[in-house]
């Protein structure tokens, strides 16, 4: 909570909907969790208004990358499936 008089951060959230659910996520850098981690949450993964970029991990699977922009106060849906590497 921002201190008395400061205005609240702006904030959005992002429902992940990605395959497989072992992958990694990072935004802006930053690993927040497995795509399990947030995928039956109704919120997702709350974060800061502006544009962030996505980064999604996993091992056997081509590094998935998207930017994208959260409004403060809206939630937004992400879905994408992974594409498995050639051996």
């Amino acid at each position: 909570m921002p201190p008395p008089g400061e205005p609240a951060p702006l904030e959005g959230n992002i429902r992940i909907d990605v395959e497989p659910d072992t992958a990694q996520i990072f935004v802006d850098g930053y690993f927040v969790g497995t795509v399990a981690d947030f995928r039956e949450s109704l919120a997702g993964l709350n974060v800061a208004a502006g544009l962030h970029r996505l980064e999604f991990r996993a091992p056997g699977y081509d590094t998935l990358s998207v930017d994208v922009r959260i409004d403060a106060n809206r939630t937004i849906t992400y879905r994408a499936v992974l594409t498995r590497r050639d051996r």
